[in-house]
């Protein structure tokens, strides 16, 4: 079938051709860049290949450590390593570590530290006792092992009755607040 049209036919054909373009293109939602939510995964350096990573915190500057089986790991860009940035830790390997105040905490066996003043604060311990730390933002440390709960403040050890439970208890700090989870129950400190 051929359409015949007079002189004005054609152009009132194109004037709809081009409305029915022209809303058809308002209608259409506009195509801009967004940010996407993507996985990064880090490699590993050959120092902290098949290891055990047991705890992951973040400092006030965003960086990232990791508590490994063979000492404390960092982020560098994309790669995960041991931290070897505090020439006195490198070769200990560290029981736990936690945050306060925004500055990293280590736990070892016969002390507690963070780095975040060239190793001050700092506490002296009983070697071996104890295994977790939580850090209260005033600077009280918590401490605990197996049936062992131990408050370190203004230098002075102050022990507790330990919680009795069948799995390790964990502790958490928030602000000047100590709790103590258990297997069946949470405590104030």
């Amino acid at each position: 079938m051929i359409l015949r049209t007079s002189g004005g036919g054609w152009q009132f054909i194109l004037a709809i051709i081009g409305w029915l373009a022209f809303c058809d293109a308002k209608a259409a939602i506009k195509d801009v860049p967004f940010l996407q939510d993507v996985s990064i995964k880090f490699q590993n350096a050959g120092t902290v290949s098949n290891t055990t990573l047991r705890r992951l915190e973040f400092d006030r500057n965003g960086v990232a450590y990791v508590l490994t089986d063979r000492g404390v790991a960092r982020t560098f860009d994309n790669t995960l390593a041991l931290d070897r940035s505090f020439r006195p830790l490198t070769g200990l390997v560290a029981r736990d570590i936690a945050l306060g105040g925004g500055e990293l905490f280590y736990l070892f066996d016969d002390r507690w530290l963070s780095n975040g003043d060239s190793g001050k604060p700092l506490g002296h311990l009983p070697k071996g006792i104890f295994t977790t730390l939580a850090v209260a933002d005033h600077g009280s440390v918590l401490l605990a092992g197996p049936g062992k709960l131990t408050l370190f403040r203004n230098g002075t050890l102050t022990e507790f009755t330990s919680p009795v439970g069948t799995a390790p208890i964990k502790l958490f700090a928030c602000g000047w607040d100590f709790f103590v989870l258990t297997d069946d129950e949470i405590l104030r400190v």
